[in-house]
């Protein structure tokens, strides 16, 4: 898999983040909180107002016949 991101505000730390996750038991329906998700690293950008190639997300490990992907974000204001 492969992608570009944008970054515009925010630095990266334990607590501002973007991820790519997986699931292969979430049910595509309702809080995808219950299921689990497993982070797929990807080459994100490393100053404001840049796009980044993704480089390629290794998806060789997952097993499954339904497979779920979420980005997951979470940014403070600073």
């Amino acid at each position: 898999m492969t992608f570009d991101t944008w970054k515009r505000y925010g630095s990266d730390d334990a607590n501002n983040y973007l991820k790519l996750v997986y699931s292969t038991n979430y049910s595509g329906l309702g809080d995808p909180s219950s299921a689990t998700w497993t982070e797929i690293p990807f080459d994100q950008p490393t100053s404001d107002q840049t796009w980044e190639f993704s480089g390629i997300a290794d998806l060789s490990s997952i097993n499954g016949t339904s497979v779920y992907f979420a980005f997951k974000y979470h940014y403070e204001p600073g």
